[in-house]
């Protein structure tokens, strides 16, 4: 045993050491720290650890999924719907102008609706395959676990701190948007505290360079395919929703023809279904090029260096 005052070694089951006299609870074994246990803030620590598990109890796999499930099921609905308000929009305007361009405008963006939903949904079973053929081992809990605090606190303070702000500001748009956020930091939160959504198995005896590749160059990328199907539903509802309101806000104004020369604006409101549609299929592109790249390093760092040498 080893003095964490002085450094000094100690007998085994000594209560005091022998050439500083601190007591022993101040002893610590060799590699390892631990704190005095009357310490205030080793209380502080039990509190958090117990607000962690409990969050990790309400918010475990189970919901994670069944989240999941309903988000996709809601999205499969919001796709034909934001194809077909499209479509009717396009006629309304084509109708008005006396022009056909709107008309195939809105053609053009139902083929591109059901094209997108396409390759998102192929890509998506890619994803979940993709994440259970490669297991990642991590040595301990202690990342996922300030992971997922930090994802707590953030879904406090964006919710709740987002949603004066907007009050004081009068902004609805802040306000979905402070909602949206908080929202997205539960699921992340979800997802660290139950690392075998992950694919990460926690495993004692893992190397530092296991911890190394998990923590430094795959922990974001798993958990942004993990979540690409919250994204692929979720995105079309909000998508959906952004384009009706869109449509209502420029009847009310009765400046419908001035945006749509414009473009851009109706392009912004566009753009959430397509590219939530096709987040499976670019994150699944990144994801086998990381993993290629953590296949190289472990192959690097399985060889002696006398055969990298040779």
């Amino acid at each position: 045993m080893f003095c964490s005052n002085c450094g000094d070694q100690n007998l085994d089951g000594s209560k005091f050491c022998k050439s500083c006299g601190q007591p022993q609870d101040s002893i610590i074994e060799p590699g390892g720290y631990e704190l005095p246990k009357s310490s205030v803030m080793d209380s502080s620590n039990r509190i958090i650890q117990k607000y962690i598990e409990f969050f990790r109890v309400k918010f475990d796999a189970k919901f994670f999924l069944n989240s999941e499930r309903v988000i996709l099921q809601l999205g499969a609905l919001a796709s034909p719907l934001a194809a077909l308000i499209g479509l009717v929009f396009g006629i309304y305007v084509a109708m008005k102008t006396e022009s056909l361009n709107a008309f195939f405008v809105g053609v053009v963006w139902v083929l591109v609706v059901l094209i997108c939903y396409y390759i998102g949904s192929r890509f998506l079973r890619r994803c979940n395959k993709i994440l259970e053929q490669n297991l990642l081992i991590i040595s301990g809990s202690e990342y996922s676990d300030v992971f997922g605090l930090l994802c707590m606190v953030s879904s406090f303070v964006l919710g709740v701190g987002g949603a004066i702000l907007a009050i004081k500001i009068d902004s609805i748009t802040i306000f979905w948007l402070s909602i949206g956020t908080g929202i997205s930091a539960i699921f992340m939160a979800s997802l660290a505290l139950n690392p075998k959504l992950l694919s990460v198995h926690i495993d004692s005896s893992s190397t530092a360079s296991n911890d190394g590749i998990t923590i430094v160059i795959a922990w974001w990328t798993y958990l942004s395919v993990r979540v690409s199907g919250l994204v692929f539903g979720g995105g079309v509802i909000v998508g959906l929703i952004s384009l009706i309101s869109f449509i209502v806000s420029t009847q009310q104004a009765g400046n419908i023809y001035g945006v749509l020369l414009s473009g851009y604006a109706l392009l912004l409101e566009l753009f959430w279904v397509p590219a939530s549609l096709l987040y499976p299929f670019g994150i699944y592109i990144v994801a086998i090029m990381v993993m290629l790249l953590i296949d190289i390093i472990k192959a690097i760092l399985a060889n002696p260096s006398s055969k990298i040498n040779s």
